[in-house]
């Protein structure tokens, strides 16, 4: 999926980021600007995770004869997207 592969590539970055930051007393005003707004990229993908677990719980629960677990999430991703656009 392509969101998996850009939820891994951000937090790639936001831990290397975060690592170089932290031992940093006096950073700029533009270093703090990029540090807050991975704070916020780390929230964002924090309720990604939460929602992602939302979304297989529903599945498992709604899983029948008739639709799979995996069609239940392809279903709930696709209105997802469909409500994006």
């Amino acid at each position: 999926m392509d969101i998996e592969i850009h939820k891994n590539n951000l937090k790639k970055y936001i831990e290397e980021d975060m690592a170089f930051k932290e031992p940093l007393k006096n950073i700029s005003d533009f270093d703090k600007y990029c540090y807050n707004h991975c704070l916020d990229i780390k929230e964002v993908l924090s309720e990604l995770d939460k929602k992602e677990n939302t979304i297989n719980l529903m599945a498992e629960q709604l899983t029948t004869p008739v639709h799979s677990k995996k069609w239940v999430i392809d279903y709930f991703t696709n209105k997802v997207k469909e409500d994006i656009k």
